[in-house]
């Protein structure tokens, strides 16, 4: 029930409210993977990313049966690290603001394989890749040069 009004409250564009529910849903069965996937769904849309990541990981790190749920966990970790990358490029300090940022961009790809891993179809990958894809291009598009993926 708390995770449906959190969803509710998520359509209508009340994300705080919606989070309240999230955070209850969680609290009540931490082990339930898509009250995290709404907990986590409701930090990114406030814009509140490192919170955002934080509730993913703990969300991952949570044992659950409904795989589809991890893979969406992972689909999201990769939505909310390409909007880490939003406005950051500085033209005027490409080597001092790319290479942070393509560390958040291969860390969303990394995200995106783990999700795909899982087996499941979901529209959601395909476009969480195109949006990586983009970021990456406008990112070597403002900073030409060989900006290729960081050292893990």
């Amino acid at each position: 029930m708390l995770n449906s009004l959190s969803i509710a409250h998520m359509q209508g564009q009340d994300h705080e409210q919606a989070l309240v529910f999230a955070r209850r849903a969680v609290a009540a069965a931490p082990t339930r993977g898509e009250y995290g996937l709404s907990e986590g769904e409701a930090l990114f849309r406030l814009k509140r990313h490192d919170e955002a990541l934080a509730a993913i990981e703990r969300a991952l790190g949570a044992p659950f049966e409904e795989q589809r749920f991890r893979a969406l966990l992972y689909v999201l970790r990769a939505r909310v690290l390409v909007a880490m990358t939003g406005g950051r490029v500085d033209p005027e300090d490409c080597a001092g603001t790319v290479p942070p940022l393509m560390v958040y961009l291969e860390k969303a790809r990394i995200s995106l394989e783990q999700a795909e891993g899982i087996g499941i179809q979901m529209g959601e990958l395909g476009a969480a890749k195109r949006r990586v894809h983009r970021r990456r291009g406008y990112i070597t598009e403002q900073c030409p040069g060989e900006w290729g993926r960081p050292e893990d």
